[in-house]
């Protein structure tokens, strides 16, 4: 930290000193900031992220960074996390097929739909290990009992709840493009039967039509596993 540095530099040209008296006196210098960033810390952790409905990551600035002082580590814990999960493959996969909207739509998209569906076991799998990184990274921080409990609750909003919810996300989301993706695959292979139009799908026979409601009742059950944690998310989020 750029205070501490500065401070070792003056401290060093010193040499008059005795090695007990440099000492002591790093200790107490070293100290004297704990209680005025842990004040900061709380201060900005209740007010920025416990006191607000959604679950936002607020970036600490260059003065809230200074002011924090040695606590800005543990808050990089919380969006390194974040970074994490942004960064992640399957938040672009996801976002290849953000705006389709129809199974027509879908069938353009059935390359990049497969991929993603495949790909989510991994992705759930990354997940985890993220959590348990920033979750064996807070364990091991030393903090004050006050700012530790603040902490937590900081914690839980932005790191543990979000990742709860996209472990079941992720393997519901699987289950919906698995059955979306076995609808396409029999409209595909029986072109004479069944035709896609927008979002509707059109039986020649009664036997393709029983099919076809068995496959849409099928993408009816997984889509509303979907709904109900999108739903969550969004009362999290605020989004």
């Amino acid at each position: 930290m750029p205070h501490i540095a500065s401070r070792r530099a003056a401290l060093q040209r010193l040499g008059a000193l005795s090695v007990g008296t440099l000492g002591t006196a790093w200790t107490l210098a070293g100290c004297s900031a704990e209680p005025r960033e842990r004040k900061a810390f709380i201060e900005f952790l209740q007010t920025r992220v416990l006191n607000r409905q959604r679950a936002s990551i607020p970036k600490l600035n260059e003065e809230q960074r200074k002011a924090v002082g040695r606590y800005a580590a543990h808050y990089d814990i919380i969006t390194g996390f974040n970074k994490e999960m942004s960064d992640a493959p399957f938040t672009a996969m996801m976002a290849r097929l953000e705006h389709t909207r129809s199974l027509s739509q879908l069938m353009a998209k059935r390359k990049e739909a497969g991929e993603l569906r495949d790909h989510l076991p991994q992705a759930a799998q990354d997940v985890k290990a993220a959590l348990d990184r920033a979750t064996a990274a807070k364990t091991a921080l030393s903090q004050p009992d006050d700012l530790r409990a603040v902490y937590d609750a900081a914690f839980d909003k932005l790191v543990a709840q979000p990742a709860g919810l996209m472990l079941q996300l992720l393997p519901a989301t699987r289950g919906m493009l698995g059955a979306f993706l076995e609808l396409l695959t029999y409209v595909e292979t029986h072109p004479n039967e069944v035709t896609i139009a927008g979002s509707t799908v059109e039986a020649r026979s009664q036997a393709s039509l029983n099919k076809v409601n068995a496959l849409l009742k099928k993408v009816e059950t997984e889509s509303a596993a979907v709904g109900q944690l999108e739903s969550a998310i969004r009362k999290l989020t605020g989004r």
